[in-house]
């Protein structure tokens, strides 16, 4: 799939469209997509949740599973999103949130738009634009709930940044059976239960005082739905 990735703007975009979405073509062979903290209980009643390392920064993200092999999302069957939660990651396809930076280094962000997505046309959907210049009201809407979702990934990185300060992250793999083949995963982090019960008195309380422990909980009792994402496995597979 290609990208054509532009600055949304009325001279260029006046005449096009956006069906109706979501739009997830750009998940459909990822093994996992990133989730926010404030996803993590809805994604919890279907996917794992788990914690991943970029092993050249260092840092860590948040994902929700989607499958056990590289290349594989079980929750796509006959080209149509079989779950009931959408990530926020991915649901504003074909839109995206860019980094520019002006003349006098001012840095802002920009809504942008992928003109070569499936989801672009000039008859159904969603119009950008008003006849006078002025953003549509689908627009506008747009572009407020990504900026939101901006300000959740800043405090999702304050999340993780914590459970690293305090050690909580451990790394884990995972053997899951599927039709008899054992698929082993590696690279995974999760919150350790020990370390948890560990914690002083104190160190529990900020936790809470956070709103952290529902996100550690909300993970834990996802790492059962790998035995849901094999269930989905053998039924695509027959």
């Amino acid at each position: 799939m290609t990208t054509k990735i532009k600055k949304l703007n009325f001279n260029d975009h006046k005449e096009i469209k956006i069906k109706p979405g979501p739009h997830l073509q750009t998940i459909k062979a990822a093994n996992n997509v990133n989730i926010i903290v404030h996803e993590f209980s809805t994604a919890a009643c279907e996917m794992p949740i788990i914690f991943i390392k970029d092993e050249d920064t260092g840092r860590f993200r948040s994902v929700a599973v989607t499958g056990l092999e590289l290349n594989e999302n079980v929750f796509f069957k006959d080209n149509f999103w079989q779950a009931h939660f959408i990530p926020g990651a991915v649901a504003f396809n074909p839109f995206s949130l860019q980094r520019f930076e002006s003349s006098d280094n001012a840095v802002s962000l920009e809504l942008c738009i992928d003109e070569e997505s499936e989801a672009v046309n000039a008859n159904e959907g969603e119009a950008l634009y008003l006849d006078d210049g002025s953003e549509s009201t689908y627009t506008s809407d747009l572009r407020k709930r990504m900026h939101e979702y901006i300000h959740f990934q800043r405090v999702t990185e304050k999340f993780l940044e914590y459970l690293v300060d305090t050690e909580l992250l451990v790394q884990r793999s995972l053997d899951v059976e599927v039709s008899g083949k054992t698929l082993s995963l590696y690279g995974m982090y999760v919150v350790d239960p020990k370390k948890l019960e560990n914690l002083t008195d104190d160190e529990f309380i900020v936790l809470r005082k956070r709103g952290y422990l529902p996100l550690i909980y909300a993970h834990h009792t996802s790492l059962g739905q790998f035995n849901h994402l094999s269930k989905l496995k053998i039924m695509a597979a027959n």
